[in-house]
C-alpha cells in the first residue's frame, strides 16, 4: 500500500509507524511512505495517475478536487488532523507588517501581488481565493446560485514554484511577493531572517483528511480499513501526554524545528480517536466556502456521499 504525505511535523506518526512496521502489521501488506514536497496538489495528481493508493492531504484541496468532478478517481475516507491549519503569509525579510493592524487587516497586503504556490489545486493556491472572497476582491462572472466552478478573477497573479524550497527562493528572488504555508513549517525561516512573517489566516475546517483511490476502495476495503485503524493507533500514541517528551524528540530529531516551536504546536494539534470518521457537515461547510470563492461546484449531502466520500470504509457522521 503506497501512502503519501507531506514532509512535515504532522506526518511524524506515519513515519514512526512505518519504520517500526506497525502499519504493515495492521494492514497485512507492505507499506511504502511516499513523501510529497509538492503538497496536496502533488498528491491529488499522483492519485489520478494511480501512482499512490492513499494520500493524507489538506481538506480544502481534496474537497475542491472532488466537488468539481462527477466521478473523480479517489474518495475521502477519513480525517487525519481535527485541528485547523494556521496558514502564515511569508514575505521577503525587508518587509515589516504594520504592528497597529490586525491579522485580518494585514491580509490587504496581498491585493494585486504575485502569490507563489506549490502547484495548481494545492492549499497554497486555494486559500488565496478564500481570502479574496472574504475580502470581496473577486470579480465573478457567475451568479451566486451558479453551480459552475470556474474561479472568479482574483486580484493577484500566481507563480508556480513546485515546493516549499521553491517558494522560499521565489520570495527571496522577488519573482513572488508572498506565499502561504503552514505556520510552524515556515517559522524556522522567520527566526533565521530568511523570510518575514506578515500575517495569518485559519480556515474553519480540519487541517488534513485521508483520501484513497477508488481502485483500493473496490479491491481492498478491509485492508484499507485496517490501515486506517493502524494510523489511528499511531496518532493516539504520538499524542499521548505520557509520551509527550518522546514525541517531541521525534519531531525535533527529524525536522529543523526548534523544541519550543514543537512544544507549542504539540499543545494545539488534535488527532481523532478513529481517523475513519468523516463529518458530512464539515465537507459541506468547506465545499460551500470554496463555492463562494468560485473554485468548487455547489455540493449537497447526496453529492458528498456519492462524489466525495468513500462510504465503504469511512465512518460517516451525518
Amino acid at each position: 500500500m503506497r501512502v503519501a504525505c507531506v514532509p512535515e511535523h504532522f506526518s511524524i506518526p506515519l513515519f514512526t509507524a512505518a519504520a517500526d512496521r506497525s502499519l504493515e502489521l495492521a494492514c497485512g501488506e507492505p507499506i511504502e511512505i511516499v513523501v510529497c514536497p509538492g503538497g496536496t496538489g502533488e498528491m491529488t495528481q499522483l492519485l489520478r495517475e494511480g501512482s499512490i493508493d492513499v494520500a493524507i492531504a489538506l481538506t480544502e484541496g481534496l474537497v475542491a478536487a472532488l466537488a468539481n468532478e462527477d466521478d473523480g478517481p479517489f474518495r475521502i475516507v477519513g480525517t487525519y488532523v481535527m485541528s485547523a491549519l494556521k496558514w502564515s503569509v511569508a514575505v521577503a525579510p525587508e518587509l515589516v507588517p504594520d504592528p497597529s493592524k490586525s491579522d485580518d487587516e494585514r491580509l490587504d497586503f496581498l491585493h494585486g501581488k504575485k502569490i507563489g504556490i506549490s502547484r495548481l489545486g494545492s492549499g497554497s493556491h486555494i486559500i488565496p481565493y478564500v481570502i479574496a472572497d472574504k475580502k470581496g476582491w473577486l470579480a465573478k462572472s457567475n451568479g451566486p446560485d451558479s453551480s459552475a466552478s470556474s474561479p472568479g478573477t482574483a486580484p493577484f497573479d500566481f507563480v508556480v514554484c513546485n515546493n516549499f524550497a521553491g517558494l522560499r527562493s521565489a520570495v527571496k528572488e522577488t519573482t513572488a511577493d508572498a506565499f502561504l504555508w503552514e505556520r510552524f513549517t515556515t517559522k524556522p525561516y522567520y527566526d533565521s531572517g530568511e523570510l518575514s512573517y506578515y500575517t495569518s489566516i485559519v480556515p474553519p475546517w480540519p487541517a488534513f483528511m485521508i483520501a484513497a483511490s477508488k481502485t483500493v476502495l473496490a479491491e481492498k476495503p478491509e485492508r484499507l480499513s485496517k490501515l486506517l485503524q493502524g494510523i489511528s493507533k499511531a496518532a493516539a500514541e504520538f499524542a499521548d501526554p505520557a509520551r509527550r517528551v518522546e514525541s517531541i524528540d521525534s519531531v525535533v530529531g527529524r525536522l529543523t524545528y526548534s523544541r519550543s516551536d514543537v512544544e507549542e504546536w504539540f499543545v494545539t494539534v488534535r488527532f481523532p480517536k478513529d481517523v475513519r470518521k468523516v463529518s458530512v457537515g464539515t465537507i459541506l461547510g468547506c465545499a460551500e466556502i470554496l463555492r463562494e470563492a468560485g473554485i468548487a461546484r455547489e455540493t449537497n449531502a447526496l453529492d458528498a456521499k456519492s462524489r466525495i466520500l468513500g462510504t465503504a470504509v469511512a465512518v460517516v457522521d451525518e
